[in-house]
């Protein structure tokens, strides 16, 4: 089992030798977070270049009660959404080490708090990747639960709709993450802590 550093593979002194720290390991959990998608270009929120460090008005975007009792509020998070740094983000090096360490025998889990879908693009398996925070590439409807990928509700607000309800109930449309004053998905955590 090799690892990357910067997009190559290094060699193991011994060739087909896996290192050290590797040896006798059966499972492992990877915790991630913004750390691990800044060098793919997608800024943190809260480091010296943060979006909210930035502009801690943006923070505000990211709450749920706010996002729900304002519509103005609900249109700029939908712009923000559409010139989203992740959109054209691609895995680095950390991710497709994670990658090929999930598609060894170690039996891997990453457990992230990403919203980015990074280490799927990677290669991790989805089902060996526990997102904490949701997923930016999904849309879920506030009233009936509807879920539906981003990608078509952008088009409709490229399209000219500015706050685009739920098509099937009409209710508020957000994001697929989790949001300040949401609780995590059912079950989430528990994954996560059996992983």
């Amino acid at each position: 089992l090799g690892m990357r550093h910067n997009g190559v593979m290094a060699a193991d002194a011994h060739a087909g030798v896996p290192p050290d720290w590797v040896r006798g390991v059966t499972r492992l959990a990877v915790l991630t977070g913004a750390g691990i998608s800044t060098d793919s270009g997608i800024p943190d929120f809260r480091g010296p270049s943060g979006l909210w460090t930035k502009n801690p008005a943006a923070e505000k975007l990211s709450t749920y009660q706010a996002y729900m009792a304002d519509p103005e509020l609900r249109r700029r998070s939908w712009q923000t959404r559409l010139e989203h740094p992740a959109w054209d983000a691609e895995p680095n090096p950390a991710h497709l080490a994670l990658a090929e360490l999930a598609g060894s025998p170690i039996d891997t889990y990453v457990i992230t708090q990403n919203i980015d879908g990074l280490h799927q693009r990677a290669g991790t398996p989805p089902d060996r990747v526990i997102e904490l925070h949701g997923t930016m590439t999904g849309v879920v409807c506030t009233g009936c639960g509807d879920r539906t990928p981003m990608a078509d509700t952008l088009a409709r607000v490229r399209a000219g709709e500015d706050d685009p309800p739920c098509a099937r109930c009409g209710a508020i449309l957000k994001s697929a993450t989790i949001m300040f004053g949401e609780m995590l998905e059912p079950g989430v955590f528990d994954r996560a802590l059996a992983a």
